[in-house]
């Protein structure tokens, strides 16, 4: 015990040695895994900015990459599906109505959740607020219905769906469809008129044990036919092996407890598995990213804050819907910044950073700024630079000609005076071309 200045004795706990023991473990426990919090490159939409413009997304809520890096999104808000070619600074629609009116047609979508894109390029959508699931082929300007009801009515029998989310294909070309509002996950085979349960409760009750889903959201397949399961309301991911009759928890609680430590999940919206067997799970309700070695007991926040915090910064996301990888890059759906951000820098990146060539790097800084804001140049060799900046339909509005010497270079920008709007820039020297985005808000 001690005293304090009024004469009170209270406990010196810190000079118990089980509690700094306790202390040091509590510590390593919320350290541990969080020493890979990644920044975030935009490639795809505008920091924190909705819309339905061919640079723009709404509440994005599903994505698809394929192994050229062209991202499909499930544009939700806007009621279409995009393709995000690698590089661009714009999408083109590819499913639903481009000026986003929602329907039931078989041209229109009603809120999006989730895509998926075979090998043969067409495009498979849960259209979730028609109680479906369309297929579109490449080019096509309606789409097919494959699982659910064409006319979108809702209902728990084998032939229907009630907002359907992830899906998957396997090899075979079965669609996997997480069932949400009937706690299930069906099973779709290729030309079928009703689907087969293969996880949760064929009649649709929810709950929390083995044999049971609340709200699964994400899915993914492995090789061997293992659906993984982003159990939102349960606030795990499950796994269920072919014809079993039960799930194996293989990331959060078990029992379905949430909080911001890295053994626990909080509202899993998606999850993606990797060719080394990880899970990465986008944690919605904690804002990150979480990755899940095989057999691992806890989880590590690769991309997030993870104190759960929100926020538009690089390394921050709002409510993450997505995930999926190709090659060494991650990508994440970050729905409520309206955008998809990336682990890694790429050519062209809607961020505003862009290579021009192996000798000469630019970046934006401040960005977004209120106008004022220079453009950054790392240049190996010295020449004549020409600045031009252009709004999104590629019409010049400002050009700046300038000296740029070996090593770091600042063109200061703020006696442009631009409007706030989003503006590409495109940076010539020495016989290099790049571009990049800058946002005047």
């Amino acid at each position: 015990m001690a005293t304090n200045t009024t004469g009170r004795r209270f406990p010196l706990i810190c000079a118990n040695p089980r509690f700094i023991f306790l202390l040091i473990v509590a510590f390593m426990h919320l350290t541990s895994a969080y020493a890979q919090v990644t920044h975030l490159y935009t490639v795809a939409g505008q920091d924190g900015v909705f819309g339905g413009g061919n640079s723009q997304l709404n509440s994005p809520a599903g994505i698809f990459v394929d192994a050229h890096h062209n991202i499909y999104i499930a544009d939700g808000g806007n009621n279409r599906v995009v393709k995000w070619p690698k590089d661009s600074f714009t999408c083109v629609t590819v499913a639903g109505d481009p000026a986003g009116t929602a329907g039931s047609t078989p041209d229109r979508l009603n809120v999006p959740q989730s895509v998926y894109v075979d090998t043969a390029g067409y495009i498979y959508i849960s259209d979730a607020g028609n109680n479906r699931v369309q297929k579109w082929a490449p080019g096509a300007h309606s789409g097919v219905t494959v699982a659910g009801s064409s006319i979108g009515t809702a209902g728990v029998a084998d032939s229907l769906l009630s907002s359907p989310h992830g899906i998957w294909l396997d090899t075979a070309g079965a669609i996997y469809v997480a069932d949400q509002l009937n706690n299930r996950v069906q099973k779709w085979m290729p030309g079928a008129l009703s689907g087969v349960t293969v996880a949760g409760s064929a009649a649709g009750s929810g709950g929390l044990g083995g044999d049971q889903l609340s709200g699964p959201a994400g899915i993914s397949i492995d090789m061997a036919g293992n659906v993984y399961i982003a159990d939102a309301g349960n606030n795990r991911v499950q796994k269920w092996a072919p014809g079993a009759t039960q799930g194996l928890t293989v990331a959060g609680d078990s029992a379905g407890n949430t909080s911001i430590f890295n053994n626990r999940l909080s509202f899993p919206r998606a999850v993606f598995l990797d060719t080394a067997g990880a899970l990465y799970v986008a944690d919605g309700g904690a804002n990150r990213v979480q990755k899940w070695p095989a057999g691992a007991r806890q989880g590590t926040t690769v991309a997030g804050n993870h104190y759960a915090v929100i926020g538009l910064a690089d390394s921050l996301l709002n409510l993450p819907q997505g995930v999926f990888i190709v090659d060494s890059f991650f990508y994440v759906c970050d729905y409520g910044n309206h955008r998809i951000v990336c682990n890694q820098r790429r050519k062209g990146t809607a961020r505003g950073i862009d290579a021009l060539s192996d000798l000469v790097m630019t970046s934006v800084s401040p960005n977004p700024s209120h106008g004022r804001f220079a453009i950054v140049i790392d240049a190996a060799t010295g020449g004549e630079a020409s600045l031009s900046v252009c709004d999104l339909t590629g019409r010049v509005v400002s050009t700046i000609h300038t000296a740029v010497y070996q090593g770091s270079n600042l063109i200061d920008c703020s006696a442009l005076g631009l409007s706030p709007a989003v503006y590409i820039y495109e940076l010539r020297l020495n016989g290099a071309a790049g571009r990049g985005r800058v946002v005047i808000d």
